[in-house]
């Protein structure tokens, strides 16, 4: 065995950051300059103002009747003023600069603007910008003089922060995750930076806008980028700035991270490394894949040491005992000595009609050998690449130098037609040949949907399509969606779209009514209208022997909304969703409690199963 025997261990040691990165402890620069810099290291690049049509070191006189853009901006849902948030304003000219508020909310441009529309981009920060609107305002100048534009953006809640300890690292280097709840379903938005003291000596951090189905938040968890900390705080609004300091304690965590090179000294991609406490374990602590440079690292792990296993397709199995401190960075090489190999495993694919052409890939794994013990087991996956022979389109795939044994061979293609073969067992050297069945009449059906009071487009309704002898497909609707790729008009299917806010819809294929040829392909569509509100459908039977029970009441906010028929079965509707759902029945209880999510939560969007039992015998 050949490995990396050198483990390098790096303390924790808070350097200063270079100066151009450096994130002073004071107050943002005084907003009524031109090109004012920017208070944090960029994450991603913004786009550059346009360069000055001429160049050279003299000022060129601002045009007449021109004032600087100021005004105050505040968050839309509360009112309240926005500070330290920056703005890309662009004039009439096309002349742009981007500019902060100050700590009351209010910004004014470094440069005089001429009269005209003048375009806003709200972008709030420079690592982690946003995708809001553009704003389009008048600037209406005067003997040079304008009127304030003030301004209103949809806005998340804003948190201030007591760290402990406050040295673990510096406060810009911590991401936060906002924690959130719904009705159905837990989420989160995050990624979002802490940003240096405005308030008082507290660091800060602001979120995008929260928007449906989330009720209120439930914490925030803060990681700092090198890996080594990691804390979480409560919290609950969704709106706002929140006045309380919210008190997070920092725990120090380890990394553990390397190279992975074969004999020659070239890194080996999409190699396995797996992390066992012990040996014997069955799940790993950690696992994951090496990345194109043959890179692999493990963050935020709990002080310890396990052993490490590191395989690829191509190479002999190799690991090492290590150890990862809290507060280190742990290094782990490795170099893998490359297996003999017999030969290539080629794939040839085909058509009955000599046209087909999807977007195939085929994946590729060791089900036998020294690579298929121990560790998690490597695969490899490629895309079809379709020529033209003789007329007809041939896709074909090779799978280069790998070792004696055993791989299994998977066909993956979005399109419904049957594979002959789908998967096969394979050993180089040999090449398989595909067959797909696709002489047949087919087409491309997609879904449109839209509001049935004002035809508005709707965008996030959930889609979920059951296909005949088997199959589901489910698409969340952005604009016109496609559902089924390439489908057999022989087949039948059944569809339901859900969105919050709205009444179900379902139906069948025969709704795809619309017919289009787009590139020489059939399409048909659905134009769907939901309509305001919200509908469910409950199922109440006994718990004993399964039986429907008939004249069962539904109350939906201590309301009647319907009774169960001779089947148990009622569908209710409601303007707004119900915040509690009762099933009123001589004197049972439901046997438990009654699910009160959404049919796209729940993976049942056919009716809600509820089971009464009477009160025990006393």
């Amino acid at each position: 065995m050949r490995v990396g025997r050198v483990m390098r261990v790096e303390p924790l040691a808070p350097e200063p950051a270079p100066a151009a990165e450096d994130e002073p402890n004071v107050t943002p620069p005084s907003l009524d300059v031109a090109d004012a810099p920017v208070e944090e290291v960029a994450r991603e690049e913004l786009p550059a103002p346009p360069p000055e049509e001429a160049q050279g070191t003299s000022i060129a006189p601002p045009p007449p009747d021109s004032a600087p853009v100021r005004g105050l901006l505040s968050d839309a849902a509360t009112g309240e003023p926005l500070p330290h948030y920056l703005l890309r304003v662009r004039d009439a000219r096309g002349k742009q600069e981007d500019v902060f508020t100050d700590d009351v909310g209010r910004y004014t441009t470094g440069s005089p603007m001429p009269s005209g529309t003048v375009r806003i981009r709200p972008l709030d920060g420079v690592v982690h910008p946003r995708s809001l609107p553009e704003i389009l305002r008048e600037h209406e100048v005067h003997d040079g003089t304008a009127p304030d534009v003030d301004l209103s953006v949809a806005c998340g809640p804003t948190f201030r922060f007591a760290l402990t300890p406050p040295d673990a690292a510096p406060p810009t280097e911590f991401r936060a995750d906002l924690q959130l709840a719904g009705p159905d379903a837990n989420g989160k938005i995050g990624d979002e930076p802490l940003r240096v003291p405005w308030i008082g000596d507290a660091p800060w951090v602001r979120f995008a806008p929260v928007d449906e189905p989330w009720e209120r938040a439930k914490a925030i968890d803060l990681r700092s980028r090198d890996g080594l900390w990691i804390g979480s705080g409560k919290v609950a609004a969704i709106r706002g700035v929140v006045p309380e300091l919210v008190e997070v304690r920092l725990a120090a965590r380890a990394v553990l991270e390397g190279h992975v090179v074969d004999d020659a000294g070239t890194p080996v991609a999409e190699a396995t490394v797996t992390l066992r406490l012990n040996p014997s374990d069955a799940a790993p602590q950690r696992w994951g894949w090496t990345d194109a440079t043959g890179h692999y690292r493990f963050d935020f792990l709990r002080e310890g040491s396990g052993v490490l296993v590191v395989r690829s397709l191509r190479h002999a199995l190799e690991e090492a005992n290590v150890r990862f401190p809290s507060a280190h960075i742990a290094t782990q090489d490795f170099v893998l000595a490359r297996l003999p190999s017999p030969g290539d495993v080629r794939a040839r694919l085909e058509s009955e009609t000599g046209r087909y052409d999807s977007a195939v890939e085929l994946e590729l794994w060791q089900v036998d050998g020294p690579a298929a013990t121990g560790g998690m087991n490597p695969r490899t996956k490629l895309k079809v690449k379709w020529e033209d022979a003789d007329g007809r389109k041939v896709g074909v795939v090779r799978f280069t130098g790998l070792p004696a044994g055993k791989f299994q061979l998977n066909l993956t293609d979005p399109s419904w037609f049957h594979w002959d073969p789908q998967t096969v067992v394979v050993s180089p050297p040999s090449e398989t040949r595909f067959l797909v069945h696709d002489d047949l009449a087919h087409a491309q059906f997609a879904l449109r949907v839209h509001d049935s009071d004002n035809g508005a487009a709707l965008s996030g309704a959930v889609a979920r399509v059951d296909v005949a002898n088997g199959g589901q497909a489910q698409r969340k609707i952005e604009g016109e969606t496609l559902v089924l790729d390439r489908f057999p008009l022989e087949r039948g299917f059944r569809w339901r779209i859900d969105m919050i806010g709205y009444v179900h819809a379902a139906g069948d294929e025969k709704a795809f009514s619309l017919l289009e040829t787009r590139d020489g392909r059939s399409w048909r569509i659905a134009d769907v209208a939901l309509s305001p509100g919200w509908e469910d459908t409950y199922h109440v039977i006994g718990n004993a022997k399964g039986k429907a029970i008939a004249g069962a009441v539904v109350r939906l906010d201590g309301r009647d909304a319907g009774t169960t028929d001779k089947n148990g079965a009622v569908t209710v509707r409601s303007a707004h969703r119900p915040r509690s759902v009762e099933i009123v029945y001589r004197d049972w209880q439901p046997t438990a409690p009654i699910d009160l999510r959404s049919a796209a939560a729940r993976g049942n969007p056919w009716g809600v199963r509820v089971r009464m039992a009477p009160p025990a015998p006393k």
